[in-house]
Formats: C-alpha cells, sequence, structure tokens
C-alpha cells in the first residue's frame, strides 16, 4: 500500500475516533475501507445512477459555472422538486452572468417569487455585479479556489467547495444534511446528525474521502446517495453501493441511527397583513431589504419574540384608512417561525403615496407579490370576496 494512503488511513481512523468520543463509547469505529475503494464507488454509482438534472445537464453541454452557482444558491434549504420551475425561469430571463449583473432588484425578485429566502439572491446579484466589476466583458475572470469563491458577496463554506469541485475541479468535500445522516449510519452515530461537533468531523473525513481525481461526481454522488438510498426513515439498504461498510446496516440498526436532529424552539408571530383598495385599484409595498420578513402586502408585526414590535416600512399610513375590517386568519411557516396572520381589507380615502407603493389592477396583483405568505394572503382575500 502507498505510503500516502497508509498516511490517509492513519488519519481517517484518528478522525473516526473522535467520532466515538463524541458518541461517549472508548472503542473506535473500524475502519473497513480504503479512501479509493469508498471514493470509487461513490463516482461509479453517480456515473451510472445520477439524476438528468436541469443543471447538470447545462454544465455538461456548455460547462458554464454560471449554471452551477444559480443552482447550487436555489437549492439552499429548498427541495429540487420546487427549485427546477423557478430555476427555467430564472436562465431565461438571465440567460448569462452578464445579464443577472445589469438586472434590477425588481427583476430578480420576479424572477425567483415562491422559492423564499429571498435575501440569498440578493447577495447572488452582488456577486454576479462584482465578478463582472472585476472581469472585462465577454470574458469572465471566474472565482476558481475554494478561497476565492468565499469573497464573493453570499457565498459561504457549502456553497464555495460545491462550485469549485463541480466547476473548477478542486477536491474540495461538501457536508450537508444527507451526508451528515449518511455517515451517521456508516459508523452507527447514535446522535443528532446536526450536531456542530459532528459537523467539524465529518468535514474532515469528507475531505480524506473526496476523490482527488473527480470531487465533483464525488460530491454530488455521496449526497445524492443520501438523498435517494439513505433515507430518513427507511433506507434502502439493498441498492447502497456503501453497504459492505455500514455498520447501521451490519447491525440492522439504521432506525437508531443518527438521532432526531436537533430543532430550534419555533417562534410564535401574529401579524396583520392589509390589503388597500382605491377605486378598483390595489397597494402593493415593496419591503426595504432589511425589513424583517419580506412582504408586499402592507401590515405589520404585532407580536415577536420577548415581546418585541417591528412595523414594517409605509404600515404607519394604515391609520388613514377607513372601512378597516378583518376577513379571517392565515397560518403559514418560515423556517423556525410560526406566523398567524389576520387578512384585513381597508378602503383608502385617496390614492396613498409612497416610494415603495404601486397602485396595480386585481389581475396584476399575484404575479407582483414575492413571498408566499402574501400570495396565500391574496387568495384567501380573493377566495372570500367571491364566497
Amino acid at each position: 500500500m502507498p505510503i500516502t494512503e497508509q498516511s490517509q488511513l492513519v488519519q481517517l481512523g484518528n478522525t473516526c475516533g473522535e467520532i466515538w468520543s463524541s458518541a461517549g463509547k472508548k472503542k473506535s469505529p473500524k475502519v473497513n475501507f480504503t479512501p479509493q475503494e469508498f471514493h470509487d464507488k461513490i463516482t461509479n454509482w453517480y456515473k451510472k445512477n445520477k439524476r438528468e438534472l436541469p443543471w447538470r445537464l447545462l454544465w455538461e453541454k456548455f460547462k458554464n459555472p454560471y449554471h452551477i452557482w444559480v443552482s447550487e444558491v436555489m437549492l439552499q434549504q429548498t427541495v429540487i422538486k420546487a427549485v427546477i420551475p423557478v430555476y427555467h425561469r430564472f436562465l431565461s430571463t438571465f440567460p448569462s452572468l452578464y445579464d443577472l449583473s445589469c438586472a434590477q432588484e425588481e427583476q430578480v425578485r420576479k424572477a425567483v417569487r415562491g422559492l423564499g429566502y429571498y435575501s440569498r439572491f440578493r447577495r447572488l446579484h452582488a456577486g454576479a455585479r462584482k465578478i463582472c466589476d472585476q472581469s472585462k466583458h465577454p470574458q469572465i475572470n471566474w472565482p476558481k479556489n475554494f478561497q476565492e469563491w468565499k469573497e464573493i458577496p453570499g457565498v459561504g463554506d457549502y456553497t464555495a467547495a460545491a462550485v469549485s469541485s463541480i466547476a473548477f475541479n478542486k477536491p474540495n468535500a461538501v457536508v450537508d444534511g444527507n451526508v451528515e445522516r449518511l455517515f451517521c449510519r456508516l459508523w452507527d452515530i447514535r446522535l443528532a446528525p446536526n450536531l456542530p461537533q459532528l459537523k467539524k468531523i465529518f468535514q474532515k473525513i469528507n475531505q480524506l474521502l473526496i476523490d482527488q481525481q473527480a470531487p465533483g461526481d464525488y460530491n454530488q454522488g455521496l449526497m445524492e446517495i443520501g438523498q435517494r438510498i439513505c433515507l430518513v426513515g427507511e433506507p434502502l439498504c439493498a441498492s447502497c453501493p456503501l453497504k459492505s461498510h455500514c455498520i447501521s446496516y451490519q447491525k440492522k440498526t439504521y432506525h437508531l441511527a443518527p438521532a432526531p436532529k436537533i430543532k430550534p424552539q419555533p417562534i410564535e408571530i401574529n401579524m396583520k397583513l392589509t390589503v388597500i383598495h382605491h377605486k378598483g385599484l390595489f397597494g402593493v409595498l415593496k419591503r426595504p431589504n432589511d425589513a424583517k420578513f419580506l412582504k408586499d402586502i402592507p401590515g405589520f408585526l404585532t407580536e415577536l419574540q420577548h415581546g418585541t414590535r417591528y412595523a414594517c416600512d409605509g404600515s404607519s399610513q394604515l391609520s388613514s384608512l377607513k372601512k378597516v375590517r378583518t376577513m379571517g386568519t392565515i397560518k403559514h411557516q418560515i423556517t423556525k417561525h410560526k406566523i398567524n396572520a389576520k387578512v384585513c381589507i381597508a378602503e383608502s380615502p385617496r390614492k396613498l403615496r409612497h416610494s415603495f407603493l404601486t397602485w396595480l389592477q386585481a389581475k396584476q396583483v399575484d404575479e407582483n407579490l414575492t413571498a408566499n405568505l402574501d400570495r396565500k394572503a391574496w387568495q384567501y382575500y380573493l377566495k372570500t370576496v367571491t364566497d
């Protein structure tokens, strides 16, 4: 066995010992594979079984890092099924990095409406402008390695590793929730997979295991095995290329490893959203970038964590409205926030003037609402007035 591989095995064994220590066990887990055996199984499986996702097909055809970067941003805390239609819409609106850099913020918001977590797209937009400002059009001077990507707005460790490995073949390992679950089962670790100390150890292990020659295929393959085979409930162990190395599979303890994730305590929020109308027109309010929740229908939060009151820009003008009445309540959840939103209707005696307020016809409102919360409130209003 080559010295370099022997050295890797020693490091791998020591790092696995850190996992065992975190789990409160004295005996270190068995490492019954070499890094090459492990990553070969991952990359071979990926080449035969990978899903033909739009960003992968575009990458294979054009080798444009833009297609990979946009997909990685959209996939943050968002399922693939929800991302695909928005991804197509986004690229038809902004087919190149240069097109995105020249766009107005409102255009970007409309292109990604419905996905949530809109701050990530503001940062994507800012990142596109930074890269284009540093480049000579039409030749883009792309960041290539992990550190260069970390200098781009909104790009953290995960995105920097993913884009640099897939688009530039840099051996930077990624660890997401799927990888955490898979590694917990691989070594029968019965702890919450999102424990901060485990994340650091898993990152070290994965960096030792990554395929130096095909890091992008390895990263995508490992995550896809976690997503499609090493499922949260009943894993499809018979189809797993790693089952011969998996301690949970051998012990039939996959239902115990990992333990349930640590979930943040939910925050209950009471909110009021007011549909303003004036002579057949409806007021839609664009939120400033620092708004606590991005909303388009004028409103305010009445109870936030620790009793804090937070009023959205423009809500002070609601005092001038007439015939204000509550139509009902809708429920919505954004990460740890559980929202109870009263949907109100109010008549404006005059066409309120505000730098963020736009008056639209009813048929124009839905297409100009960005957040799902507002679209839900608008649909509730339409249903209520027609019933």
